[in-house]
């Protein structure tokens, strides 16, 4: 009962911090930076480490960070789970 609790509060908290993200993504530039990627790609590989470390300076690094916890929860909640299904249904049999 607890992993499933626990797996439902980590998809109902991850969607509004996917949605923060996305709008971070937005506001701070860096889909400019990645789509230089794709239009400029030889100046880019002859500048790589400014372009990374550019990428880094725009990058929203809370929104990211939160996000990607709470996804890892998630997959670690819902591996929990199945692991306790299969110990479930061993037990039935």
């Amino acid at each position: 009962i607890l992993e499933s609790f626990g797996l439902v509060m980590s998809f109902f908290i991850f969607i509004p911090l996917a949605i923060k993200l996305l709008s971070d993504i937005a506001s701070s530039g860096l889909m400019q930076f990645l789509s230089l990627l794709f239009s400029d790609f030889g100046l880019i590989i002859s500048n790589i480490g400014d372009y990374a470390l550019s990428l880094l300076e725009v990058a929203p690094t809370l929104s990211l960070s939160l996000t990607l916890a709470t996804l890892l929860f998630l997959v670690f909640d819902l591996a929990k789970l199945f692991d306790s299904y299969s110990d479930f249904k061993k037990m039935e049999i």
